[in-house]
């Protein structure tokens, strides 16, 4: 029996030169990277890793030096943050 693949493709928007926006596939994979996410929502990678070791909300995996995410972890990760509020540290 052959087991389903399911695969995601991430988009990043890419300026054309000429003011137009245009989307390049990032990847078609079942997992991604850390640059790659960060790439995805807009933030510094460093970012990224930070908020990946230090939260805990996003489950990942490390391969050595690397660290991957399933993409439908990222995918499910995303929709969780869109309605999320936010606190800022030291506001009353």
């Amino acid at each position: 029996m052959k087991r389903a693949t399911y695969k995601a493709v991430i988009y990043e928007e890419r300026d054309d030169g000429s003011g137009n926006l245009v989307l390049k596939k990032v990847t078609t994979s079942q997992w991604v990277t850390v640059p790659q996410m960060a790439a995805t929502i807009g933030v510094a990678p460093q970012t990224m890793y930070r908020f990946i070791e230090n939260s805990g909300a996003l489950p990942f995996f490390r391969f050595g030096s690397l660290i991957k995410v399933r993409v439908d972890d990222f995918l499910a990760w995303l929709e969780k943050c869109k309605d999320a509020e936010y606190e800022r540290p030291g506001a009353k």
